[in-house]
């Protein structure tokens, strides 16, 4: 069964400024340390990792539902 994830990240000096990245895996804990893995990669340029590699930006992810 498939799980659905939500990333989200922060930047604690703009309160109320956050950003949310919705995503999904058969296997989450694989998943989102395949994010962490493309992290720092320059050939995966989205906004996802733009906003991820911004220095003081803060962020933790939620196993949401089960497909």
């Amino acid at each position: 069964m498939a799980w659905i994830y939500l990333h989200v990240g922060y930047d604690e000096k703009y309160y109320g400024v956050f950003w949310l990245y919705v995503g999904a895996g058969m296997e989450v804990k694989s998943r989102i340390a395949q994010h962490y893995k493309f992290r720092y990669t320059p050939s995966r340029s989205c906004l996802h990792y733009h906003l991820w590699n911004v220095p003081g930006r803060q962020d933790f992810f939620c196993q949401m539902v089960q497909k």
